[in-house]
């Protein structure tokens, strides 16, 4: 998971992106970067990007400017 999210969390643990729910795009969530939300990365805190069970339902997409956050694909454990 670590290396899924390189992209998206800094050295530190910390995260660097915005995700604004009302942006939702027919892709995915589009993210904001290089701002703040979380001090650090837990299932709690990515609730949004796992099932109950604690499986990851979305993958990450990075662009030039912004992340797309793309729904319900499957990655490997």
């Amino acid at each position: 998971m670590e290396e899924w999210l390189a992209g998206f969390v800094s050295a530190d643990g910390t995260v660097g992106t915005d995700i604004t729910k009302n942006q939702l795009h027919r892709i995915g969530y589009r993210m904001k970067p290089y701002i703040r939300i979380f001090q650090t990365v837990t299932p709690k805190n990515l609730a949004g990007f796992f099932e109950g069970d604690g499986c990851i339902i979305a993958s990450i997409t990075k662009k030039t400017n912004y992340y797309i956050l793309n729904p319900k694909t499957s990655i490997a454990q």
